[in-house]
């Protein structure tokens, strides 16, 4: 899953260096990879590691087949990824991209989100 915050204007927000670092690490020919610790697995795992060896990058997607009208719901934290510190409002979407030859791109709804500017304390 990922995340696509806008601004107010509609241009995306900037990518914090937490993203960037993890794009540069683990994202390769357009999709999200990570390793298994100390190895040199190169794609992801498909079931959990075993031992003393920890994964390292994002995490493979649970496989959720939905009927048509279905729901699933996921958690995230896009301020961790998108600079959201200004004041304004921002718009949050979140996608995902099908594991089918289609490679279809799916949409949550969009939810709106105001930050206000730091009052001072008193």
């Amino acid at each position: 899953m990922e995340f696509e915050v806008r601004d107010e204007d509609g241009k995306i927000a900037p990518e914090t260096e937490e993203l960037v670092k993890l794009k540069r690490d683990f994202y390769k020919n357009g999709q999200w990879r990570g390793h298994i610790d100390g190895s040199t697995w190169p794609g992801p795992v498909l079931e959990p590691p075993g031992g003393d060896r920890e994964w390292v990058g994002p995490l493979p997607d649970d496989a959720t087949v939905l009927k048509p009208g279905g729901q699933v719901s996921f958690s995230g934290w896009p301020s961790k990824y998108y600079d959201m510190s200004r004041p304004g409002k921002y718009s949050i979407t979140a996608k995902v991209c099908s594991d089918e030859p289609t490679r279809e791109w799916f949409y949550s709804n969009e939810i709106h989100v105001t930050v206000l500017p730091k009052q001072p304390t008193q």
